[in-house]
C-alpha cells in the first residue's frame, strides 16, 4: 500500500515538473505561475528544478491548472518537445524519499527506482536543466536552443564532462551557443545556486572544444 502511494506521488511529481518547465519555456515567469497556482515562486522553483516533492493534492491541483494554461498558449509557442525532451528525469524525487525507503526491501527499492528513472538517461537530466534555465532567462530563439541542446549531447557523448556536472553543462552550453550565434545572454550561475568557480571550469573546458 505504501509503495503504491509513493509511486502515485512520484508519477504526479514527474508530470508537474514537465508542465512547469513547459510553462516557463513558453514565457511565464515563476511570479506569473505563483499567482495562478497559489504557491510561492520559491516553491515552484524547487518543484521545477526537482528539489522538493509536492504533496499529492497540491500536485493534482497544479497539474490541472497548468494543463489548461499550456493548452491555452500552445498555439503561440513551440512545444518543449522541440528540444527532444520527452521525459524529464526527476531523480530528486527518489533522493528526497531515500530516508523513507530504507525500511523497504532492496527489490522494492529497485522497482521504485525503475519507476522514477524509466528509460531516462544522464543526458536528459542535463537537457531538463537546459530547458529550465532557458525559460528563466527568457530565451525563445529556437536556433540557440537547438545549438545548446547539441552541445549538451556532444559533451556527454564525447565524454568531455562528468554527469555530476549536469547543471553546469546546461548553463555553459547556453552561454557557448549564444557566443557562437552572437546573441547576448547574461548568465549568472550564482542565480541558480551554482558555484561560479566550478561553472567557469566547466565553461572553459567546453569552450575549448566548441569554440575552437
Amino acid at each position: 500500500m505504501r509503495l503504491r502511494i509513493l509511486e502515485k506521488r512520484i508519477l504526479k511529481a514527474k508530470k508537474l515538473q514537465e508542465l512547469l518547465l513547459e510553462c516557463i519555456y513558453q514565457g511565464f515567469t515563476l511570479k506569473d505561475l505563483s499567482k495562478i497556482l497559489g504557491f510561492t515562486p520559491a516553491t515552484l522553483s524547487k518543484w521545477a528544478k526537482g528539489e522538493w516533492l509536492p504533496k499529492e493534492r497540491h500536485a493534482v491541483e497544479a497539474i490541472e491548472k497548468l494543463k489548461a494554461l499550456v493548452r491555452a498558449n500552445s498555439s503561440e509557442y513551440s512545444s518543449i518537445q522541440d528540444l527532444s525532451i520527452s521525459n524529464v528525469d526527476p531523480s530528486f524525487v527518489f533522493n528526497a524519499e531515500i530516508p523513507k525507503l530504507k525500511r523497504l526491501s532492496q527489490n522494492t527499492i529497485r522497482k521504485l527506482r525503475s519507476i522514477v528513472y524509466g528509460d531516462v538517461r544522464k543526458l536528459n537530466m542535463s537537457l531538463s536543466y537546459l530547458t529550465f534555465y532557458a525559460g528563466t532567462l527568457n530565451i525563445t530563439n529556437k536556433v540557440l536552443l537547438h545549438e545548446a541542446g547539441n552541445i549538451v549531447k556532444k559533451a556527454f557523448n564525447l565524454g568531455l564532462i562528468k554527469y555530476s556536472n549536469a547543471a553546469y553543462v546546461a548553463l555553459a552550453a547556453l552561454k557557448i551557443a549564444s557566443l557562437k550565434l552572437r546573441i547576448n545572454v547574461d548568465i549568472k550561475p550564482e542565480s541558480y545556486d551554482l558555484d561560479p568557480s566550478k561553472y567557469r571550469q566547466v565553461f572553459s573546458k567546453l569552450a575549448a572544444y566548441f569554440l575552437a
